[in-house]
């Protein structure tokens, strides 16, 4: 099963971080860092010999469902690993666990996974990316990293971490410049071609805004340029 709670794909804290904030109620905190915990026994993976056992028996029959062409790599995209939905999600819970706590275990453990999914040594064209049924949330995992970094630099932490985000970003970027496309343009790929794929550029455009605030020069305006060109089009779509 890879819907519905308590997957990773739909797990959702920063509106629970406000609320906390704002009236003081322990309940929203708690569940925050309830959350966390989640994650956390995620990347640390099963912890009894029968997880082991079914995690090991059910990835085997995916690759063998894979073999055949009746499957695809979905723990790329509902697991913690890769970038996808799911890790980004994962990614933001922690830094809203860091954000309410100031505990830098969280962060540790958000970097432990942002190296575990992407790497700006990555072979962009093999994660296939353009395939927008599947993998059309990778931006999820790209605008919970540009968080990542904004959080970074408030609380003055100029790392390797940082330097590694940074550097992820630039990569993705780059090649979103040369490759991404409005979705809708292509509705024939589309299962379903509506307007909430219209509502994915502006993920494309935050993603190309934050990366263009990290360089100057030339580039930077390609990557304004390409941002812009995915909010107007967004809603040009969504209208």
């Amino acid at each position: 099963v890879v819907g519905s709670g308590p997957s990773y794909s739909h797990i959702y804290a920063t509106g629970l971080v406000y609320l906390y904030w704002m009236t003081g109620e322990m309940r929203y905190r708690d569940s925050i860092l309830e959350l966390n915990r989640n994650i956390i026994a995620g990347l640390n993976g099963p912890d009894t010999f029968s997880e082991i056992g079914y995690q090991s028996l059910k990835k085997t029959l995916v690759e063998i469902k894979k073999k055949v062409g009746k499957a695809h790599d979905y723990e790329t995209v509902y697991g913690l690993e890769g970038p996808g939905r799911a890790s980004g999600n994962a990614l933001n819970i922690l830094l809203d666990g860091f954000l309410l706590t100031q505990d830098q275990a969280y962060l540790e453990w958000a970097e432990y996974l942002i190296e575990q999914c992407i790497s700006p040594e990555d072979n962009i064209e093999e994660r296939e990316l353009l395939n927008a049924e599947l993998r059309w949330m990778y931006t999820i995992f790209l605008k919970a990293l540009c968080r990542y970094v904004e959080v970074k630099e408030e609380v003055k932490q100029y790392d390797q971490g940082l330097d590694y985000a940074q550097e992820v970003i630039m990569h993705y970027a780059e090649w979103m410049l040369e490759n991404e496309y409005p979705y809708l343009d292509k509705p024939e790929i589309l299962e379903f071609p509506n307007e909430t794929w219209a509502a994915q550029e502006f993920r494309k455009c935050d993603v190309l805004a934050f990366a263009a605030t990290l360089i100057s020069g030339q580039l930077q305006e390609y990557f304004l340029k390409k941002g812009k060109f995915f909010f107007e089009t967004g809603l040009e779509h969504l209208y």
